[in-house]
C-alpha cells in the first residue's frame, strides 16, 4: 500500500517537477516557454485517471494554474511561443481547446496572406518601404509556414 502511494506521488510529481525545472532556469529562459510548458503540464495532469491518493493534488495544481495564469492563452504569450525557434508550433499537438483555436487562427491567417499578398499596397509604397529598410521586407506566407513546420531550430529559413 505504501509502495502504491509513492508510485502515484512520483507519477504526478514528475511532470510538475520537470515543468518547474524548465521555468525556473536562469539561462535562456524567455516568455515563449510559459504557455507551451504549462499547456503540456495541464495535458499530462488531466490524463491521469483513477488516481486513488493524489487526485486532490492534481486538482489543486490545475486550479492554481488557472488562478495564477489567467492570461496564459493571450495572443502575446502564444506569439512569444510560436516565434521561438525551438518551440514554434510543436507544442500545439496537445488537444486542448485553446491550442486548437490558436492553430486554426494561425493557419487561416497564413492562408489569407497567401491568397491576398499585399493587394492593398501600391508598388510605389512597397518600393519606399524596401528603400527605407535597405532590403526586401515582404515575407512570403510560404516562408512563414516553412519556419513554423520545419525541424530547424534556427532562423536560417528567413535568410
Amino acid at each position: 500500500m505504501l509502495s502504491e502511494k509513492f508510485s502515484e506521488v512520483e507519477q504526478v510529481m514528475e511532470p510538475l517537477a520537470i515543468s518547474l525545472k524548465i521555468l525556473e532556469r536562469e539561462d535562456n529562459m524567455e516568455q515563449g516557454y510559459l504557455t507551451p510548458v504549462l499547456s503540456i503540464l495541464i495535458d499530462k495532469l488531466t490524463k491521469f485517471s483513477c488516481l486513488r491518493y493524489c487526485q486532490p493534488l492534481v486538482d489543486s495544481v490545475l486550479r492554481g494554474i488557472d488562478k495564477r495564469f489567467p492570461s496564459l492563452y493571450e495572443d502575446s504569450n502564444i506569439l512569444a511561443a510560436m516565434i521561438h525557434p525551438k518551440l514554434k508550433l510543436n507544442w500545439l499537438y496537445i488537444n486542448l481547446p485553446q491550442n486548437m483555436m490558436v492553430k486554426e487562427r494561425l493557419v487561416a491567417h497564413l492562408e489569407n496572406m497567401q491568397e491576398q499578398p499585399y493587394a492593398d499596397t501600391s508598388n510605389e509604397c512597397m518600393n519606399d518601404i524596401d528603400a527605407f529598410f535597405g532590403k526586401n521586407t515582404v515575407q512570403n506566407a510560404c516562408s512563414v509556414k516553412k519556419f513554423f513546420y520545419s525541424n530547424d531550430d534556427s532562423m536560417n529559413i528567413f535568410y
